[in-house]
């Protein structure tokens, strides 16, 4: 049995693989209340089903961030400033917050 803190991985991997496709690129989104903080990554699937990238949401998740994982909605080559606009344009519009 897991401890309150501990975050099942093989339930998140496995969601993770049902629900985007190999090589895919998805949008992660880590958002705390308290205290307020955003942390968005954009990443392929293959990156974020490592042991190491699911032990950091599960870290993140006990700590009591709730994430959020999405298809990376965006063009390809867009870097920077205009990445991270276009990502918080829209995890606001899905889950109604800005920065």
């Amino acid at each position: 049995m897991l401890h309150k803190t501990q975050i099942d991985t093989d339930t998140a991997a496995e969601f993770l693989n049902r629900c985007f496709s190999p090589n895919e690129t998805i949008a992660i989104v880590l958002r705390r209340v308290c205290p307020a903080r955003i942390i968005q990554r954009i990443v392929t699937l293959e990156r974020a089903l490592q042991p190491r990238y699911l032990a950091w949401l599960g870290h993140e998740n006990a700590a009591g961030a709730n994430v959020y994982v999405a298809v990376n909605p965006l063009l390809n080559g867009v870097r920077g400033f205009k990445l991270r606009i276009q990502v918080e344009e829209m995890w606001g519009e899905m889950v109604g917050f800005r920065n």
